[in-house]
């Protein structure tokens, strides 16, 4: 809305009609405007570069774009990443290879001063290389426990990450109706407007032909201003509703455009109203949260049991083999290179725990305690899914009921509405009669408009609680 089409709805300015003498419930009317006109004013937005055109959005184009560009969700995927980075380094731990390399030059020079003996000169190369390999033989299962908890952590990982691009998806599909509703409210009261500004010029031609009294002039002109008053306070909420969508996406509000039909559901009303009778016999792991309490759960259990294993002797065989030349022995250094030769080792080491001032027992204790309160966790979570899911279901069948009511209350209040118009147009109804009947028709409207969304808004919930919403 630019400054002009403001200053057109201010009843100070030269396109607005202001009768002397005003009631003071008109200058009432007139100074709820200016308040309204104040609200735009301070939540105008960036205008549009030069030139450029912003294309309608969708509400999956829309999920698209927070999936992907959203800080929480690149977050979540750094997560991920850093959980299968640990599951690798985890696995790594069945057995280790090492090997070292080391070459280098020994020189020396020596002589006798005055001896008729030439100065010698020594240059002998040293190099030798060391392969090692452990591998664990016996450590009370605590290396395969401890393996079977980090990939419960990698399964918490990918349980986390669909939580969040669900919150995620929620946020902006809420968002996305939410500017919807304000749109389409905003464009009733723009339709209103319309209404109340015939109803007006109607009542000037008949005041000046001497039909109507000065007061019904007075009333059409206050249902004028109430109109204009309405529509600017509604464009604020719009711009609000814009701005909260535009800051999920990471765009201006200037840039966002949005398209999409309230009254039309997704295709898969049918399969979610289907899945609502089985998910409640059995809260399954597709629900996020519970998927996450159930991987925790078998996480704690896996810690629990590799803390029993440092009770344990921890069994190894290590083997070493070296290869190399030593300059510095006597008979074969003198060969140089050729003196290479190489050594083999093997040993199975053992390694006991006799005493820790109890602190392993302690270490099992705590991973007792996390395992018991995994379990209470993943009881509390079933339980909060299931609530979720009945309220989801109760909201989404409420919402589809006041549809079809609001619907049938809008039909009826339109044709009250241009019943009681042509009525007062004839001359056999009052202005009291014509307002009245706008104001339920803009009520019935309103109504039917929020019903809508909230139908949309209820099924989304609904495809959350039963756990597709982050797919």
């Amino acid at each position: 809305m630019t400054i002009a089409e403001l200053n057109c709805f201010h009843p100070l300015s030269p396109g607005a009609s202001r009768r002397r003498g005003s009631p003071l419930w008109v200058k009432a009317i007139e100074l709820r405007l200016l308040a309204g006109s104040l609200w735009v004013l301070a939540g105008v937005v960036w205008p549009l570069p030069a030139g450029a055109t912003p294309q309608p959005l969708t509400l999956a184009q829309a999920i698209e774009l927070v999936s992907a560009n959203h800080p929480n969700s690149q977050a979540v995927e750094l997560q991920a990443r850093q959980a299968a980075l640990a599951l690798a380094d985890a696995r790594a731990q069945r057995w280790q290879l090492s090997a070292d390399l080391a070459a280098q030059t020994l020189y020396s020079r020596s002589g006798i001063t005055g001896n008729v003996q030439a100065n010698s000169d020594l240059s002998q190369p040293l190099a030798n290389g060391t392969i090692g390999l452990s591998i664990p033989l016996f450590d009370g299962f605590k290396l395969a426990h401890s393996i079977a908890a980090t990939e419960r952590n990698w399964e918490v990982s990918q349980a986390q990450r669909k939580v969040t691009l669900a919150d995620l998806r929620w946020q902006v599909t809420h968002a996305f109706w939410k500017l919807r509703e304000a749109e389409l409210l905003e464009e009733s009261q723009r339709q209103t407007l319309v209404q109340t500004e015939q109803i007006q010029r109607f009542a000037k031609a008949a005041a000046a032909a001497g039909r109507k009294s000065p007061n019904e002039v007075d009333q059409a002109a206050a249902a004028v201003l109430a109109a204009q008053s309405e529509r600017l306070l509604s464009a604020g909420k719009t711009a609000q509703a814009r701005l909260d969508l535009a800051s999920l996406l990471g765009s201006t509000s200037a840039d966002l455009v949005i398209v999409g039909d309230p009254a039309q559901l997704p295709p898969n009303t049918a399969r979610l109203e289907n899945s609502v009778s089985t998910a409640r016999v059995a809260v399954s792991d597709r629900q996020p949260a519970v998927a996450i309490a159930r991987a925790r759960l078998a996480e704690a259990a896996s810690r629990y049991e590799s803390s029993k294993g440092d009770r344990w002797p921890s069994v190894n065989f290590v083997t070493t083999y070296q290869h190399g030349n030593n300059p510095l022995q006597a008979i074969s250094g003198a060969r140089g290179l050729a003196s290479f030769s190489g050594t083999f080792d093997a040993r199975i080491a053992a390694t006991f725990n006799l005493f820790d001032t109890g602190k392993s027992q302690r270490a099992s204790e705590r991973a007792e305690l996390e395992w018991q309160a995994s379990q209470i966790a993943l009881s509390r979570a079933m339980l909060q899914a299931r609530a979720d899911l009945e309220r989801a279901n109760i909201r989404a069948s409420s919402a589809q009921g006041r549809l079809a009511i609001t619907q049938k209350s809008l039909e009826l209040a339109q044709r009250n509405y241009q019943w009681a118009k042509a009525r007062y147009e004839q001359g056999y109804a009052l202005m009291v009669e014509v307002a009245e009947a706008q104001t339920k028709q803009i009520a019935a409207r309103n109504q039917h408009i929020a019903a809508m969304v909230e139908q949309q808004i209820a099924h989304a919930e609904l495809e959350r609680s039963l756990g597709d919403f982050g797919e």
